[in-house]
C-alpha cells in the first residue's frame, strides 16, 4: 500500500537512522519527484507527481488538530500569578536560581 514502508527498508541512505521510516518515505518521495520534473521542466506529469508529494509530506509534517472529543477548553477565568507560583522575593529566588546565595 502506498506509504507504508518497513522500519528496516533502506530509502535514502544520506538520511540519519534516527529520522522515522515515514518521514524519510516522505523526502525521498518528494526528492524522486523534484528530480523527474527538473529533467523534464515540460512534462506536467511530473510536476502533478511532485505537487502531489510535496502536499502529501505537508500534511504528514503539519497535521490538522482533530476536536473529536469537542473544542479546546476555555482558560480559567482566573489565572495563577507567576508571584503565587513562586512565593518569597523574586530578587532572592532569581539570586538561587543563578547560583548565588543558598
Amino acid at each position: 500500500m502506498l506509504g507504508e514502508v518497513s522500519q528496516a527498508e533502506p530509502l535514502d541512505p544520506s538520511l540519519p537512522s534516527s529520522v522515522p521510516a515515514t518521514k524519510r518515505w516522505h523526502d525521498s518521495t518528494v526528492a524522486n519527484a523534484a528530480t523527474a520534473w527538473l529533467r523534464d521542466p515540460r512534462d506536467y506529469v511530473a510536476y502533478q507527481h511532485l505537487v502531489a508529494a510535496v502536499d502529501a509530506r505537508n500534511a504528514f509534517l503539519n497535521p490538522q488538530l482533530d476536536f473529536a472529543h469537542g473544542p479546546a477548553p476555555e482558560p480559567t477565568s482566573d489565572p495563577q500569578r507567576i508571584g503565587d507560583a513562586f512565593p518569597g522575593d523574586p530578587g532572592e529566588l532569581l539570586a538561587r536560581l543563578r547560583g548565588g546565595s543558598q
